[in-house]
């Protein structure tokens, strides 16, 4: 394993070099690939030479692909046979897709797979769907004032839609999707905390108070720095605030600052949940590279039990436990690769 790396990036790694260290003699220097959507096959072979990408018009089947109307097979020439090779095609495989939901302006569903780059692993059925577990925790939300029922629904709605069916189609792009719905429920949480336990105002002379005690604390010289942190802190708290009031008001301190800071404040500030979660919303993370999308579901790993413990909090449901980190590893300790500086 390579030095600094994390496990998930490892595996992915080790994934895509066993890939290659047994490669399908018939495929020669090219990557093969499924192209599956609900579009037609085209009448003629398409070929592709500013990405190197041929498309085949027979259609495949597959037993991922259930629900695709159509599923073709395509190729993708390699400028290596490495693992940067394979990543570097599927940046050109993301392109050639993401070019046809535009031109479709969005009409059709598209995606690809391959067994180079894409795990795929079946399950057995899960747990009998039993009503008896649900009703506590249904009463609960329905005993709630509906301004927070609403928002405790909204956060509903945002984790059982990241859920995939465990025979469906595991790209890595869904683990940026996930991601984005979990923070966007913990928003919701907050929102629902901090209706039920108010953020408590402060008069305007309090808040000049506060703010000439800073001043003085600061020598009456401030930073651009200062400004904002005495703004974030007296006049306006923002989410950053709200959510530290909403944990204190559910968890211990210590579990509250634990929370606040893996959300908020990590030693590495891009592996902070909440910089993870603007850099996906911003397009600062590359989508076509394993090593990113392990690194962001290593984080997903603490946003998951985070939200689960505030919906056992709000809702009174046994959430899932955090027995330091045996859900996912504290961001603080562990470097991910192409993350700190």
């Amino acid at each position: 394993m390579e030095k600094g790396m994390s496990f998930l990036s490892a595996s992915g790694q080790a994934y895509m070099e066993c890939g290659i260290a047994h490669w399908p003699q018939e495929w020669g220097d090219d990557l093969e690939f499924l192209i599956y959507g609900d579009f037609q096959p085209p009448s003629q072979e398409l070929v592709l030479p500013s990405l190197g990408i041929v498309v085949y018009t027979e259609p495949q089947e597959h037993w991922l692909f259930k629900t695709a109307r159509t599923v073709l097979r395509g190729r993708i020439k390699l400028a290596e046979r490495t693992v940067g090779g394979i990543i570097d095609a599927s940046k050109k495989i993301n392109i050639l897709l993401g070019v046809h939901h535009l031109v479709e302006w969005g009409n059709e569903g598209i995606g690809w797979w391959s067994q180079i780059t894409h795990y795929q692993c079946r399950f057995g059925f899960g747990r009998p769907f039993d009503i008896r577990p649900m009703e506590a925790t249904i009463l609960s939300l329905l005993a709630l004032p509906e301004d927070v029922r609403k928002k405790i629904e909204w956060a509903l709605f945002w984790i059982h839609g990241a859920k995939q069916l465990s025979d469906e189609i595991k790209s890595s792009d869904l683990v940026f999707r996930r991601y984005t719905g979990y923070w966007n429920a913990l928003e919701c949480l907050v929102d629902a905390a901090s209706l039920l336990h108010p953020v408590p105002k402060i008069s305007r002379s309090e808040k000049q108070s506060k703010i000439d005690q800073f001043l003085l604390d600061k020598g009456g010289k401030l930073t651009i720095q200062d400004i904002e942190t005495c703004y974030r802190s007296v006049v306006d708290i923002g989410f950053v605030g709200k959510a530290h009031h909403a944990l204190s008001k559910f968890f211990s301190e210590k579990d509250t600052e634990r929370y606040y800071k893996e959300c908020f404040k990590a030693k590495y500030r891009k592996n902070s949940l909440y910089d993870i979660r603007n850099s996906i919303n911003h397009g600062d993370v590359d989508p076509s590279d394993p090593f990113e999308a392990a690194r962001i579901q290593q984080a997903a790993g603490r946003l998951d039990t985070i939200v689960w413990r505030l919906f056992g909090k709000i809702l009174h449901f046994n959430a899932p436990d955090d027995r330091n980190g045996k859900f996912g590893i504290p961001l603080d300790d562990y470097i991910f690769e192409h993350s700190n500086g």
